[in-house]
């Protein structure tokens, strides 16, 4: 027990010792190590007061440095600061580890049995190990890593812009939008200081004349350089779009740009990137996603901070593995590239993504960057949010499940490498966690019926009970710091991006399974309209989170009557972990509410 309870302490100090050097941001390096090793020692120290022994330190600890040490030998822009946050992050599942090798062998199981959990726990640490490299190298980056790639991306761009600056083209996909939306979209295009371009609008499927025309009308008072297509019918949804603009492109156009139509981009964005395209390599250049009009909302807050700390941190991180990829807008890609390798998927829900990922399996590279050079606008419902996470999730599960021999290495003539398949890999397994939350759920409930039918008291152990609180402490001071590093001091936009996670549990559920069971998925528009607020709305888009949350309170409320929080068995920890479920899927309805109600106040 004396393995997770330092496993557990370690990792409850490692959560201050992040913190800290977010607060600290400025500290050199190579002190961080010396912190880690203090850390350690108060973890030791804490261990000892708990149980009175050491034994166990000694495994977990072992185990986290020889992690790090291996990660480091094979990834050299690991910080010492990552070399301490990985050793410290993986001595908890091996303290896990132990104390169930520890349970097995003493519980006079038949060998078979035995046999089989030992099998279990081996492939376990192994997913430990390839999980816990993946996140820790994604997570919080800017104090995990060096960014070489990012320097040298910038170094090039500081060289100057090139003398014979490639024509570009920009298409501007649109269906069925407000036409002042994507007028003021054009408007900005326009002011793009960039001497070679063309601007492509393709209006498809839009059955209401009213709102395209006055977009073609402003195409035309704009000039040659912009040109207006309506299409109907077209098939493909935005990535039909865009191949159709491919198809009238301008042959004299190296580079395309996407920009979606509620976005306003910046007038320097072609002429700060198109110097990358200098490298035949490069196949790509995307810049962060960000938006507009969401300060005075604070349904729309939570929205923005819940989406850009991954566009602000992990999306530039996968960069330096050579492992970033599109997403969509404010982005450029080199035409050649688009055309041989077919064009853009017409059946994926994520055209951006399952190109980058051709690009890269053919040997170019891309860059991504947290910069801002545009900024697009928030859907104001939750209604909205759920189907546009929708989107973006199941579309990198249906690549995923299209493409998986790919990142198996079982594809001819694609040369993908260990950690960019190791990365895309990643992040299907965590969906397919994610997605299985409910099993262990049943699980946990199946064993509560056993302890109440055969009246048997299952104490739970106090260094089970700290490392699942310090899971969850560390959990929250990551979106913490993430929250702040967007700028923002304010414990409401901390407390309504913890809600909003809460409250997207079950599109992201579905957005790993039904592409499991359905390849051909509807692509999902986003309304880009004025809202009138809603009550009906709000349950509507809601009711089955609700009614999971019912589920789990109800569960909750009957595993009290029976736990003992005296000495705190397993139907007492069950009751709480049922209430934090039901919590968190009430959160759809809670925020559904909130929408709804800022949009009654913008009324």
């Amino acid at each position: 027990m004396d393995a997770v309870f330092f496993s557990a302490f370690f990792n409850v100090v490692g959560g201050f010792i992040l913190y800290a050097r977010y607060r600290l941001a400025a500290t050199q390096d190579g002190i961080w190590g010396g912190i880690w090793a203090v850390g350690a020692v108060v973890a030791a120290a804490l261990t000892w007061q708990v149980t009175g022994r050491l034994d166990g330190v000694v495994l977990p600890l072992a185990s986290g440095l020889l992690l790090a040490i291996c990660t480091r030998l094979r990834l050299p822009l690991l910080t010492t600061f990552g070399f301490g946050y990985l050793a410290c992050v993986f001595c908890l599942p091996v303290g896990v580890l132990v104390l169930l090798t520890g349970l097995l062998t003493h519980a006079g199981l038949p060998v078979m049995v035995v046999a089989g959990g030992y099998l279990l726990m081996a492939v376990s640490l192994l997913v430990a190990i390839f999980g816990t490299v993946c996140a820790v190298l994604s997570d919080l980056p800017r104090y995990t890593i060096a960014f070489p790639r990012l320097h040298a991306a910038q170094q090039a761009i500081a060289a100057g812009a090139r003398q014979d600056a490639p024509k570009v083209s920009i298409h501007v996909p649109c269906y069925a939008e407000p036409p002042a939306l994507v007028i003021a979209t054009l408007d900005a295009i326009a002011r793009l200081d960039y001497p070679d371009l063309e601007v492509l609008v393709i209006d498809n499927n839009t059955k209401d004349p009213a709102l395209w025309q006055p977009v073609a009308a402003h195409c035309a008072s704009l000039g040659d350089r912009f040109r207006f297509f309506h299409v109907d019918p077209l098939t493909g949804a935005k990535a039909g779009a865009i191949n159709f603009a491919l198809r009238h492109t301008d042959p004299a156009a190296e580079l395309i740009a996407l920009v979606d139509a509620d976005y306003l981009v910046h007038a320097g964005f072609l002429k700060h990137f198109t110097p990358l395209f200098e490298d035949p390599q490069t196949g790509f250049v995307q810049t962060s996603h960000d938006y507009r009009q969401w300060r005075d909302n604070d349904f729309l807050s939570a929205v923005y901070h819940h989406y850009l700390i991954g566009h602000k941190t992990v999306h530039p991180a996968f960069n330096e593995y050579g492992a970033g990829y599109l997403v969509g807008t404010v982005c450029l890609v080199r035409r050649k590239l688009i055309e041989a390798l077919g064009g853009w998927s017409e059946h994926s829900l994520t055209e951006d993504l399952e190109m980058s990922m051709r690009i890269i399996a053919a040997g170019y590279k891309g860059h991504v960057f947290a910069e801002t050079w545009g900024r697009g606008l928030i859907p104001e419902t939750m209604e909205g949010i759920k189907k546009q996470q929708f989107r973006w999730w199941a579309g990198a599960n249906q690549e995923f499940r299209m493409h998986w021999r790919r990142y198996f290495g079982l594809a001819d003539g694609e040369q993908l490498t260990l950690w960019q398949r190791s990365f895309r890999f990643h992040a299907t397994l965590k969906d397919m966690f994610f997605a299985g939350g409910f099993v262990p759920d049943a699980v946990l409930i199946a064993i509560c019926a056993w302890s109440v039918t055969n009246d048997r008291l299952l104490p739970v152990p106090g260094g089970v009970l700290l490392a699942l609180a310090s899971l969850m402490l560390v959990a929250n001071i990551k979106v913490l710091i993430g929250v702040r590093e967007l700028g923002s001091d304010s414990a409401r936009d901390y407390l309504l991006t913890l809600m909003l996670k809460g409250a997207l549990r079950w599109t992201g559920i579905m957005a790993f399974v039904i592409p499991i069971f359905r390849s051909n998925l509807a692509w999902i528009r986003t309304n880009k309209f004025k809202q009138s607020s809603s009550l009906a709305r709000a349950v509507h888009s809601s009711r089955v989170e609700t009614l999971i949350a019912i589920g789990y309170f109800a569960s909750a409320a009957v595993l009290f009557y029976f736990a003992d929080f005296r000495q705190f068995d397993i139907l007492a920890l069950v009751s709480v972990w049922m209430s934090i479920n039901g919590a968190s899927f009430l959160c759809t309805l809670i925020m559904a509410l909130l929408a709804e109600r800022s949009l009654h106040a913008g009324e």
